[in-house]
Formats: C-alpha cells, structure tokens, sequence
C-alpha cells in the first residue's frame, strides 16, 4: 500500500511478527504530506507585531466589538 512499510520482527521459535508503519509519520507534524515551510514562522511573525492587523483582515470577533 502506498504511504506504509511492512515492518518484519523474527522472534524466536520461527515466529515472525508484521507491523504497519506510516510513511508520514516519520517527519515532524509541519513537514508531513510535501510541506516545506518552516516551522514556527507564523508565532515568530507575530512576537515581532507583524499579525495582521483589523483592518487587513485580522481576527473578526475583535472587529465585531470595536464596530459595536
């Protein structure tokens, strides 16, 4: 299947034991599936004050309250 690898463990006796494992997995969570950001831009951006402000579009319960 694609996405996985069989995992193969021998014990002993002839026992053989089979394990399923995610490709995706294997990179950390903001790297999985092709991405190529780094993480922790957007938290950087925002420490610095560049977090889009009201009127870029920003956070619209914040808008809602200073319109009222």
């Amino acid at each position: 299947e694609p996405g996985f690898r069989l995992e193969r463990r021998q014990r002993r006796d002839r026992v053989i034991d089979y394990q399923i494992h995610p490709y995706s997995s294997d990179d950390p969570a903001g790297r999985r599936y092709g991405a190529t950001g780094t993480p922790g831009v957007a938290s950087r951006l925002i420490s610095e004050g560049d977090a889009p402000s009201t009127q870029d579009g920003g956070d619209p319960e914040e808008k809602a309250s200073e319109e009222a």
